[in-house]
């Protein structure tokens, strides 16, 4: 073929076919939760068929006079969605029981999107290491609320057990100008 003079091979192109399958990316996003409810959304959510993450980690929780170890997310209010901005139904999440609102920065913005990087370190770092926050870390500045020692602060050493089954917190508190280790009911802190 000549154009201009000039002459030029011919060359089969080949169209692009582009699909929905093609374009499809997933993503993380986050979903805000109402208060108390991300069990709940996350719950929901699976059983639509979406992949949801909520990080959870254990904590320590004073119930009548014993320590127990709850589950609870890691951030308040807030889980993982992995979406895809192609072929995934975004309306049903907002109607989705528990869910609040997808996480956005602005009025008109898009959903804030997580780096897949994020989501699999907190998988990694939770799954490892069974990580559970504590009632009182060791030597962590500690004031008795009720009892003969009110008003003293004592640093916190360990829990003990009593032969009654108690637990009490052994804190070393400064009496009469000498440290004294002292076993206090862990409902007087």
């Amino acid at each position: 073929m000549t154009l201009l003079g000039l002459r030029i091979p011919l060359v089969e192109v080949k169209p692009i076919v582009i699909t929905e399958k093609s374009l499809s990316i997933m993503k993380w996003y986050v979903i805000q939760t109402k208060p108390q409810q991300e069990f709940r959304a996350l719950e929901n959510l699976q059983n639509q068929g979406f992949e949801v993450y909520l990080p959870i980690h254990g904590v320590e929780k004073l119930r009548r006079s014993q320590i127990q170890v709850k589950q609870e997310p890691l951030f308040s209010r807030y889980l993982f969605i992995r979406l895809d901005q192609v072929l995934s139904n975004w309306g049903v999440i907002r109607s989705t029981r528990g869910v609040s609102q997808l996480l956005r920065f602005g009025i008109e913005s898009q959903p804030s999107v997580v780096d897949d990087q994020i989501i699999l370190f907190l998988k990694t770092k939770l799954d490892d290491q069974n990580l559970t926050k504590t009632l009182f870390t060791d030597q962590e500045l500690v004031q008795v609320k009720m009892g003969p020692f009110t008003g003293l602060e004592g640093f916190y050493q360990k829990l003990i057990q009593t032969c009654s089954g108690e637990t009490r917190a052994l804190l070393l508190i400064e009496v009469l100008g000498k440290l004294q280790r002292i076993a206090i009911p862990l409902t007087n802190l």
